[in-house]
């Protein structure tokens, strides 16, 4: 995707309590429980404009039935905050509907990062730079900005809450035994994948 429609804002926490999880190949689901649970999320935050939001919603997914963009509240948080290492990508890259999380991995996913990929990039329409500019400097856990994230839609993703750990960011560690979509098995839709794992944690 082109630079000129994605632009990296620095790192962020969600208001709310969500519940992220590695679901099948160690891919990152965030999910949309009806009560907070799971831990205030963390990840890029990017300004994205209609190009980049429709190119998105095709990477993720959403006609497929894979994944869903949902509105949250974000504050942003310093690096260290992260885990992560030095490097990063201020590009966005393929992102994750499974047919997805692509060969762009090397820059990382959903939320993501050069190195890995991680399921808690927001995204935002463009802020002033006043609330940017009070944020970033000030990192007050009372200054939030309104975004949006994917989601794993809710005919699936309510059923992964009770299947694995949740976890606050998707951090390299967690991200070192991803499964590229090119390596995974090919006799199944990406959704069957994830049904199928669903059944195996029951």
């Amino acid at each position: 995707m082109e630079g000129s429609h994605a632009q990296f804002l620095g790192y962020a926490c969600t208001k709310r309590r969500f519940p992220l999880v590695c679901g099948p190949f160690q891919v990152p689901f965030l999910l949309a429980s009806p009560s907070p649970a799971g831990h205030h999320v963390r990840g890029e935050l990017y300004q994205v404009d209609a190009v980049a939001i429709s190119r998105l919603d095709e990477l993720e997914g959403v006609s497929k039935g894979h994944y869903e963009r949902r509105p949250i509240e974000v504050r942003l948080i310093p690096r260290t905050e992260m885990g992560l290492s030095s490097q990063r990508s201020d590009a966005v890259p393929d992102n994750g509907d499974a047919e997805g999380y692509s060969e762009g991995l090397d820059v990382s996913s959903l939320c993501s990062l050069t190195e890995p990929l991680s399921s808690c990039r927001l995204y935002m329409e463009p802020p002033s730079e006043d609330d940017i500019r009070s944020s970033s400097s000030s990192f007050d856990s009372s200054e939030y900005l309104r975004a949006e994230a994917y989601f794993a839609c809710a005919d699936y993703g309510l059923r992964m809450a009770d299947c694995a750990p949740h976890i606050p960011c998707y951090t390299e560690e967690k991200a070192s035994t991803y499964v590229r979509r090119k390596d995974r098995p090919r006799d199944r839709s990406f959704l069957e994948h994830v049904h199928a794992w669903i059944e195996e944690q029951s």
